[in-house]
């Protein structure tokens, strides 16, 4: 059984985490993006973009029509979808790569207690540290943008398939472990 302290202090270092991850936008998340200037994030950022906007597909350039991005279209809709309740492109990038961060957070902690529900503290932490506090998940995202977000659920996969599989599962937890793999595999990884 998890006291409220087995699940409060993980969580608490594990949003730190997060938080240093998103830093470099904290202050200005509807102007300034995540990712880096080169690689995939770019230029999948301008097409999820063009591909939300309800005129046109160029944003007032000229130029053939944009393809779908298929690296990632669960993500696709899912910025499209932001986009629209933010009201902002960048802010929806934003908010969608936080959003994967916390599910990564969710995905380990969870998968964690299912492999080992009476691990210490220390192994609790350790863990959520040797997850999200790896210095490769930024390069990651920065280079690959939402497509990077699929790989972050992961975890709460494997860890709502473990749940499912148990006898006493009901289908809610079937419902739960099917979408969160569907996220999973939905990205070109």
């Amino acid at each position: 059984m998890q006291t409220p302290a087995d699940i409060r202090i993980p969580l608490a270092l594990g949003l730190s985490l997060v938080l240093l991850h998103l830093l470099p936008v904290i202050f200005h998340p509807g102007s300034m993006a995540l990712g880096s200037t080169c690689g995939l994030a770019p230029e999948q950022m301008w097409q999820m973009w063009s591909i939300g906007s309800s005129t046109s597909t160029h944003l007032g350039f000229p130029g053939p029509n944009l393809p779908t991005p298929l690296d990632a279209p669960l993500m696709a809709i899912l910025f499209i979808s932001l986009k629209s309740l933010f009201g902002g492109a960048i802010i929806a990038w934003n908010v969608a790569i936080a959003a994967g961060f916390v599910i990564l957070l969710l995905g380990v902690m969870d998968l964690g207690h299912r492999l080992s529900p009476n691990a210490p503290m220390l192994a609790k932490l350790t863990l959520v540290v040797a997850i999200l506090g790896t210095p490769g998940w930024m390069p990651l995202v920065s280079h690959l943008g939402l497509a990077a977000v699929p790989m972050m659920a992961v975890p709460m996969a494997i860890s709502t398939i473990d749940r499912w599989i148990q006898p006493t599962s009901n289908r809610w937890i079937g419902l739960i472990a099917g979408g969160s793999t569907l996220l999973a595999c939905s990205g070109h990884w």
